[in-house]
């Protein structure tokens, strides 16, 4: 049988802000950081909510980095690459504050501590 469906928010405003109402109803969104844009955006997939979306920390402005030929901000491609290291393919819980007009879910994040402990120094150890 085919998997779960998951509905892919990404640049859809209108259909991200049917599932906000959602989303803030959980307290916490368990999900899985499938992307890091920048160092405070990052792309969530939550399936026991059915759907993947643009995630912002919310009062953090971080530098931009360099994309598409475009010169980012200082430091901005140093803040990407700590936000890969620490954040790409690991399980968070998300807690949704609100949405943006365009279509990026505003919150809080946190790295679980199973997880946490992996992302310090060294790679997963093989079959984790």
């Amino acid at each position: 049988p085919p998997g779960p469906r998951v509905a892919d928010l990404v640049g859809d405003a209108r259909r991200a802000r049917t599932f906000l109402p959602a989303l803030q109803r959980a307290a916490t969104v368990r999900a899985t950081v499938e992307a890091v844009f920048s160092g405070s955006r990052v792309k969530l997939r939550a399936p026991a909510e059915g759907c993947a979306f643009v995630f912002g920390l919310a009062c953090v402005r971080a530098p931009a980095a360099a994309a598409r030929g475009r010169s980012g901000d200082a430091c901005g491609d140093e803040a990407r690459a700590f936000a890969r290291r620490h954040l790409l393919q690991r399980v968070v819980d998300a807690r949704v504050l609100d949405m943006d007009r365009h279509g990026v879910a505003l919150g809080t994040l946190r790295l679980l501590p199973e997880d946490a402990k992996r992302s310090r120094h060294a790679p997963a150890p093989p079959g984790a």
